[in-house]
Order: structure tokens, then C-alpha cells, then sequence
């Protein structure tokens, strides 16, 4: 609905005399038709044609690959005013995560901030450009859901072959607060169900116990280079504990994406997450972070 506002309110400041195309034929396009074509000269196109005083994108995800159509004819002779609105061809790689997401058991609660989920993806996108290979970790699996998503993603961009799922969590329905910083205490996300975890995602290995604990202890009997360690601890001690050792294993082009670094209102409390990132990555310069993001790739 908000997009087809947009779109008609552009309609209208091109007056009644101009002659508008509406591309491509879909339902937006035929409802324009019907709200707005007793007043103006609107068709609604099969296909790219350039016989028209205006063009208006009906399509907000896939705007982009509709320009390009456009982009191919032979404008020579007469240049269309091209009209497009909406924010969605922006969030591509975050609605392929989602559709990855769709067909599991569990939902992923990797959503601090709004594109954690894209930014998953992205950075094993690059590590299958850089031809990395290693282990994935997750601190603070809870119920599986985004390990397990991170599984379908590795299977999307043909990395399983390349990569291992090793999932961290205590699974004792406990907080292991060690700080005046360990202010997360929100019950709904604290993980119970080992098991059920393990049946969601089989291939992972899953290690139960205190992170703060159980992963320095992996680390010293498993050298292989991480790939990917997403940390969603929610707390600072744990983060605090293990993010040295775990940079000191990511290969170069690798990435830590913390679900907390940058996060929503609703998750305030999980700032001890941020503060353990801070305190470690402001005395470092060999990682590439942009403001806005958790994402911090090694670089060398």
C-alpha cells in the first residue's frame, strides 16, 4: 500500500497528458490502472518499450533488474522519465537469509540489529571468494536457530565441504553472571534443550558447558582457523574471555560478527556484549569494521 502511494502520488505530477508505462504487468501495476486510468494515459507493459513519455517501476525488491531491462533498448530517440520508489532492492541478501530461514524447525534469533542475518551470509560469501576453509562457531546457540540457518547458508553458497558447526552454550537454563557488566537477564533466551538443539542441527558439534570455560579449552585441542565465529552471548564476561583467543585463530579475510555490537532498543541490555568488543578491538589495527554493523573482518 505505502508503495503504491508513492508511485501514484509521481503519476499525478506528471499530468494528465503525459503518456505513462507501467512495468512490469504485475498486481501494483494493474491496481494503478484501475485507481488512476480514468484520469491519465497509463498502460501496463508485458514487456520493455520505450514508445512512452514516463516509466513507472512497479516492482520494489526487483527494481533494479527492471532498469536494466529498460537499460538494454535503444533510447536514442526518445529518453523515458524513469519513476521508482521503495527501499526493498536494498535488502536482498537479507530476504535470501530469510528464505533460508524459512523451511527450519527453529527460528533464528540473530536479529540485535537489523541485518545481522545478511551479514552472516555476506561474510561467508567472502570466505568462499577467498576459498577459506575451517571452523564456524557460535557463542551462545540457545535453540539452534541460526547455527542452523548458517548450515543452510554454507549449503547455499556450496562452502559444507569447506567448513565445520561447533555450537557453545551452557544449556542449563542458568545465567553465569562473573561481572557488574553481565546485565542480560532476560529468561525467554537462556538455553535448556541440548538435545533438541542437536536434533535440529546433526551436523554440528555441539559443547555444553560455561562459555567462558568451555571454549578455551576447544580452542587448545582444535588449531584448525575459524572461518566464521558469530558471538551472541549477550554478556561480557564470556565475550571478554574468549574473543582474544578466538581472533588469534581467524584466518585472515574472516570474520567475528557480534549480534550485540549495535543492537535495538528492545536488547539494551546486552551492552556488556558491545563493551567486551570495544575494550579488545580498540587496541588492535589489523580488522575492517563499518559503523552501523557487528561484523569486524580480519585483514592481516
Amino acid at each position: 500500500m505505502y508503495l503504491k502511494t508513492l508511485l501514484a502520488d509521481r503519476i499525478k505530477e506528471l499530468g494528465s497528458q503525459a503518456k505513462i508505462g507501467l512495468y512490469p504487468k504485475n498486481e501494483l501495476a494493474l491496481e494503478l490502472l484501475n485507481d488512476l486510468s480514468g484520469a491519465f494515459n497509463l498502460s501496463a507493459l508485458e514487456k520493455p518499450d520505450s514508445g512512452f513519455d514516463a516509466i513507472v517501476i512497479c516492482e520494489d525488491a526487483r527494481k533494479a533488474d527492471c532498469l536494466r531491462e529498460f537499460a538494454s533498448l535503444d533510447l536514442q530517440a526518445k529518453m523515458p522519465k524513469i519513476i521508482a520508489a521503495g527501499t526493498k532492492h536494498q535488502t536482498l541478501r537479507q530476504e535470501c537469509a530469510e528464505e533460508l530461514e524459512r523451511g527450519l524447525r527453529v527460528k533464528s534469533h540473530a536479529a540485535g540489529y537489523e541485518f545481522t542475518k545478511a551479514h552472516l551470509y555476506e561474510c561467508l560469501m567472502l570466505a568462499k571468494n577467498l576459498k577459506l576453509s575451517g571452523n564456524i562457531i557460535e557463542l551462545g546457540t540457545f535453540e539452534g536457530g541460526t547455527l542452523a540457518l548458517i548450515r543452510e547458508m554454507a549449503r547455499d553458497l556450496g562452502l559444507s565441504s569447506q567448513v565445520s558447526l561447533f555450537g557453545f552454550d551452557a544449556w542449563d537454563g542458568k545465567f553465569h553472571k562473573q561481572s557488574a557488566l553481565d546485565i542480560f537477564d532476560m529468561e525467554e533466551f537462556v538455553g535448556k534443550d541440548m538435545d533438541r538443539v542437536q536434533s535440529l542441527v546433526p551436523e554440528a558439534e555441539l559443547v555444553k558447558g560455561e562459555i567462558s570455560e568451555t571454549v578455551p579449552k576447544w580452542l587448545k585441542k582444535n588449531k584448525d582457523p575459524l572461518v566464521l565465529a558469530f558471538i551472541d552471548t549477550d554478556n561480557y564476561s564470556a565475550t571478554s574471555r574468549c574473543l582474544p583467543l578466538i581472533w588469534e585463530r581467524i584466518a585472515r579475510g574472516g570474520a567475528i560478527v557480534f549480534d550485540h555490537f549495535y543492537t535495538k532498543e528492545h536488547f539494551f541490555n546486552t551492552l556488556g556484549e558491545r563493551i567486551a568488543a570495544e575494550d579488545f578491538f580498540s587496541e588492535r589495527s589489523d580488522y575492517f569494521n563499518l559503523t552501523g554493523t557487528g561484523v569486524f573482518v580480519k585483514m592481516k
